[in-house]
């Protein structure tokens, strides 16, 4: 059960499969980045400094799903947005477990991430 869960209406993509022009996935990826810290420091601010998280859980909610490696790389700028807040580098030498899930509900664009942190 994870301690404090929160969801972004932000669309990703499998970035290694996307083939746009370097600039339109370079802007993509900073403001999922950008998002994903501004959420993680509104919902934890008062925990950041203090416990940092076991195990972190995200989910993608779209219409369709990816595969393994798909996921992952989607939700790559999601990572590093919520290791920004916490002020530490997405390794696993940070000690915290990262996991993916996705959630394909068949409904044209909606497309969203639901993030679980455990501490």
């Amino acid at each position: 059960m994870a301690d404090y869960t929160w969801t972004v209406n932000l669309r990703t993509v499998n970035e290694a499969n996307a083939r746009d022009h370097w600039c339109k996935v370079h802007k993509r990826v900073k403001a999922q980045r950008q998002i994903a810290k501004a959420y993680t420091k509104q919902q934890l601010g008062h925990v950041l400094a203090t416990d940092r998280p076991k195990r972190v859980h995200m989910v993608r909610i779209a219409p369709k799903a990816l595969d393994s490696d798909g996921l992952v790389s989607s939700m790559k700028a999601v990572r590093d947005g919520i290791a920004d807040a916490y002020g530490c580098d997405d390794s696993e030498a940070a000690g915290i477990e990262w996991t993916y899930g996705q959630e394909p509900h068949g409904k044209p664009r909606l497309y969203a991430v639901r993030v679980e942190v455990s501490l």
